[in-house]
């Protein structure tokens, strides 16, 4: 979420023991800390409030939003579990978007790669490229994947007796307006399998946005191979930031040595999985093994 420089909000968060229960009565006495553009952990100043059922509130102040770049909270009481919380401060307020669901956890890179990734940068590092492969995934996929209630669209229809909703799995069907008029469920249509909505006793109308859906669609738990595929790819990320950030964010760098210092290059070709001549950022986001495995997710 984008905060606008100098700006203040108040942030609202539940605090979860590792088991995943709320954490109730803990008033102002939990700990914030924040981190600007990666750098060391320092306490947090604002109010601090709790507003009922696990749910607690923070008052930023001015000194943590007057940089530009990322900022991290780290929040934790007495029998919590530590609750991050991730946001970019920028010269202006751009559109928020919404990113929803991420598909694996800083949790899960560590598992794969046996490491610990503990210090601002190296979380902020981890959180960006989960969210990177992430949308890699929904980019290949054309599918937002994860849970979604009540998402209202509008359709352009061909007057066939059926519609395909674009989003799966399709959960339920709330609402259905046909060129002004509201249908009803099994009477007017009814939703079959794979997200097809039939429409009953006769044709859907023929025209341009004229068919308006309400409806929910995705998982409610993440699939665990699509979860295996963010945490590669988000791994991969990872890795490459930190040979990235190793060379001074100079390209093919293949050894160096410290006395009488020297440095070794090596190239590598294009179509290659690493790094090579051209730098992190060459750091393949899905291999096709990995789309293989998403293939049955894909529209």
């Amino acid at each position: 979420m984008d905060i606008q420089i100098g700006t203040t909000k108040k942030l609202v968060f539940v605090l979860l023991d590792i088991a995943g229960n709320e954490v109730t009565g803990l008033g102002s006495t939990f700990t914030v800390t924040y981190s600007k553009n990666g750098v060391a952990f320092v306490a947090g100043s604002g109010a601090k409030t709790e507003v009922g059922s696990g749910a607690y509130t923070y008052d930023q102040v001015a000194d943590e939003t007057d940089t530009q770049g990322p900022l991290l909270y780290e929040i934790i009481g007495a029998g919590t579990d530590v609750q991050r919380l991730l946001y970019e401060v920028v010269g202006y307020l751009s559109t928020p978007h919404l990113l929803g669901t991420i598909f694996a956890t800083i949790q899960d890179i560590e598992a794969f790669l046996q490491i610990e990734i503990t210090t601002p940068a190296q979380i902020l590092s981890a959180q960006r490229a989960l969210i990177e492969a992430t949308a890699a995934i929904r980019n290949y996929t054309h599918q937002y994947l994860g849970r979604v209630d009540d998402d209202a669209i509008t359709l352009d229809s061909k007057g066939w007796t059926r519609m395909f909703l674009p989003e799966l799995p399709v959960i339920d069907v709330s609402a259905v307006v046909e060129d002004g008029e509201t249908l009803t469920v099994d009477d007017d249509y009814k939703l079959g399998q794979y997200g097809v909505l039939h429409r009953i006793g006769q044709k859907w109308a023929s025209g341009i946005q004229i068919i308006t859906i309400t409806y929910s669609h995705g998982y409610e738990t993440i699939p665990d191979d699509i979860v295996a595929v963010c945490t590669r790819a988000a791994s991969r990320g990872y890795q490459a930031g930190l040979r990235a950030a190793d060379s001074a964010g100079v390209m093919g760098v293949a050894s160096k040595q410290l006395g009488d210092f020297s440095v070794s290059f090596v190239s590598e070709a294009g179509g290659g999985v690493g790094e090579g001549v051209m730098g992190a950022s060459a750091a393949r986001m899905l291999l096709l093994s990995e789309k293989e495995m998403l293939d049955k997710y894909r529209m």
